[in-house]
């Protein structure tokens, strides 16, 4: 299983890491319904 990034956009035009699905002190979570669309649009398997 791979690792999640999240970015975020600092309102200049950048974007920003801010989370990911390994980082326990800044953690992504996604919610279920988009771990079922991922799960089935791209077969990732994910906890």
């Amino acid at each position: 299983m791979g690792t999640n990034y999240r970015y975020s956009p600092d309102n200049t035009g950048s974007y920003h890491w801010s989370g990911s699905t390994s980082d326990s002190r800044n953690p992504l979570d996604l919610k279920d319904n988009i771990k079922a669309k991922l799960r089935k649009q791209e077969g990732w398997k994910i906890k």
